[in-house]
C-alpha cells in the first residue's frame, strides 16, 4: 500500500492517556497505526482494573484510548489496526462500527499460504519445492501460524534446501 507503519505499545510503563493522545496525534498522515494485543490493555471496564500482557499496570484508560482513536486528535488518512487473541474480551465501545469497521480472523496456515510464504522467501524455488515444504510442515505440525513459518524461513533465508529439510522443526522455534 506504500504506507508507513507506526507501532504503539499500550504496555509501555510511561504511557498515560495524555501521552497516548500526543503520540497518536504525531502519527503522520498516510501511516498505518498498529496497536498489538489490545485485549491485554484493559481487563474490565466495570471494575476499572487495567493490566498489560506483561503483568504490569497500564496507565491508559479505556476512555483515553477511545479518545485517542477517534477523538479530537484523530486524523484523516490513517488506518488503525488492533490485534487480539481474544476478540470476545474486547469492550463493545472499542469495537463498535465506526471504530472497528473490519474484523478479520487470521487462523492457522493452509497449504496454499505456506507455499506462498516459501515462494516469497525463495522466489527462485519451484512449485514442487514449495509444495514439499508446505506438506512437511503440515504433516509434522498440523496447525501452524504464519509467524511460526516465517520465523523458520528467516532462519534458513540463505538456503531453501535446509528450510525444506528442517521443515518438520517449524514448531520448535
Amino acid at each position: 500500500m506504500g504506507l508507513g507503519i507506526s507501532i504503539l505499545s499500550l504496555a509501555a510503563p510511561n504511557i498515560t492517556d495524555s501521552s497516548l493522545q500526543a503520540r497518536v496525534a504525531d502519527v503522520p498522515r498516510n501511516t498505518l497505526l498498529l496497536l498489538e494485543d489490545i485485549d491485554a490493555a484493559f481487563i474490565s471496564r466495570e471494575t476499572g482494573i487495567t493490566g498489560t500482557a506483561h503483568g504490569g499496570l497500564s496507565q491508559v484508560t479505556l476512555t483515553g484510548l477511545l479518545n485517542a482513536l477517534d477523538g479530537v486528535v484523530a486524523s484523516e488518512a490513517r488506518l488503525t489496526f488492533l490485534t487480539t487473541n481474544y476478540p470476545d474480551r474486547l469492550d463493545p465501545a472499542l469495537i463498535r462500527p465506526g471504530r472497528v469497521d473490519v474484523k478479520q480472523y487470521i487462523g492457522w496456515c493452509s497449504q496454499s499460504q505456506i507455499n506462498r510464504l516459501f515462494i516469497k522467501f525463495f522466489p527462485e524455488a519451484s512449485a514442487v519445492e514449495a509444495d514439499t515444504f508446505a506438506s512437511k510442515v503440515l504433516e509434522a505440525e498440523g496447525k501452524i501460524s504464519a509467524a511460526q513459518v516465517q520465523a523458520h524461513l528467516l532462519l534458513h533465508r540463505d538456503d531453501s534446501q535446509s528450510a525444506i529439510e528442517e521443515a518438520s522443526n517449524v514448531k520448535d522455534l
